[in-house]
This record gives structure tokens, C-alpha cells and sequence, in this order.
């Protein structure tokens, strides 16, 4: 019994560092891939994708404060229709950062293509398929009209985004 005592202490040391950086909000430094949810703290919780942190817009630039400006940053929203992530991408150019991305799909796509969710996923827009609309050219960059100027912008698909978190955990 004292062995499975012991045994049961020793992971629990284990994982709890762990769960500190999550608890505090440290932002890792090792990490080459960020996900960022930009949804709010409710949304996020009901679902995300699995490995992205929420980083809600009003909050980005505190976060990205301690990262390398050629990070790999990911930003996401709910679906096509939200604009929160042509908005972090644009902060985020215009503050130096080089390998920005957004995935346009969102939350949305992610949850209604199968990709790996946390969450309890119960919140009706994630039922709701919204498709590309067609004023956006489909590949890796698009141009968007903005009240400043016309923006270009790195889209990443779907498929894309899961095999970069795929091969940046391995």
C-alpha cells in the first residue's frame, strides 16, 4: 500500500507543473507553434481546439509581448464570419511578428470536420455551416479592403493547421 502511496505522489509531481503554466497563464517560451483562440473565456471553454491557448483580442498584445517576433502564431475565431482574426493578424504584422496565420474556418469548421476538440462542443454555432464566402481567394494568401488600405493576409486551411500541431508535437 505505502508503494502505490508513493507511486500516486510521484506522478501527481509530475504532472503538476504542468498544470501550474496553465493555471498562472505563463506564456511558454519553447513552444514553436501557437494556436490562439481569440473567442471569449466562455466560448472557449464550451470548445477550442485541442493544444490552442485563449487569448482573447483586447489581451493579445500583453501575451505576444515575450514571444520572438518569428514565432508561429495561428489566430481563430468562431467561423468565416468573424472578423477577430483579421484583426489579430493585423496587429500582430504591425508589430513585427513574420509567421502569422489565420484560419479563417474557425472553431466552426474544426468541430464540424472531426479534428480534435476540447470541450463539451455544445453551443449551437458550432452546428451552423457557414461556407467561404466567395469574395475571399481560397489558397494561402488573400487580399482583404480594409478602412486603412488593402491588407494582405496568410490563410491556412484546415488540413494545413492539423498537420503543423501534428508535427510540431512530435
Amino acid at each position: 500500500m505505502k508503494k502505490i502511496r508513493f507511486l500516486i505522489c510521484v506522478m501527481f509531481l509530475v504532472v503538476l507543473p504542468s498544470c501550474w503554466q496553465r493555471v498562472t497563464g505563463d506564456t511558454p517560451k519553447e513552444k514553436s507553434l501557437y494556436v490562439i483562440n481569440l473567442l471569449d473565456e466562455q466560448l472557449y471553454t464550451d470548445c477550442h481546439i485541442k493544444g490552442s491557448v485563449n487569448v482573447p483580442l483586447d489581451q493579445l498584445t500583453s501575451f505576444v509581448s515575450s514571444l520572438e517576433k518569428d514565432s508561429e502564431i495561428v489566430v481563430y475565431c468562431s467561423n468565416y464570419m468573424c472578423g477577430s482574426s483579421h484583426l489579430a493578424y493585423e496587429e500582430l504584422v504591425a508589430s513585427g511578428f513574420t509567421n502569422v496565420w489565420v484560419y479563417e474556418g474557425g472553431m466552426a469548421q474544426w468541430y464540424q470536420l472531426g479534428y480534435p476538440v476540447e470541450g463539451l462542443c455544445a453551443q449551437k454555432y458550432l452546428k451552423l455551416v457557414i461556407e467561404q464566402p466567395n469574395n475571399k481567394q481560397k489558397g494561402s494568401v488573400h487580399y482583404e479592403y480594409t478602412d486603412r488600405d488593402v491588407v494582405s493576409t496568410n490563410v491556412i486551411t484546415a488540413d494545413k493547421l492539423y498537420k503543423k500541431m501534428y508535427d510540431a508535437a512530435a
